[in-house]
């Protein structure tokens, strides 16, 4: 489910009462999915090495982020 309260609204409650149980996602949660579908072609633009370079940097400085704040 997407962090946002108000496009959520009773929705996880609701599932809970039909037996689902539910995970709220976090915004990291996310930018990796929506990064991982931009490095997997599922976009209608075509990726070239440059765009892909800089997006395998960042997933790189960006998860190594997430484990220091993680750490602290």
């Amino acid at each position: 489910m997407r962090n946002d309260d108000l496009s959520r609204q009773f929705i996880v409650e609701r599932l809970s009462e039909e037996g689902f149980m539910v995970k709220v996602s976090s915004a990291m949660e996310w930018i990796y999915y929506t990064d991982w579908c931009y490095a997997n072609g599922m976009t209608a633009d075509d990726i070239t090495f440059r765009q892909w370079l800089q997006l395998t940097l960042r997933q790189t400085v960006m998860k190594r982020q997430e484990r220091l704040l993680k750490a602290s």
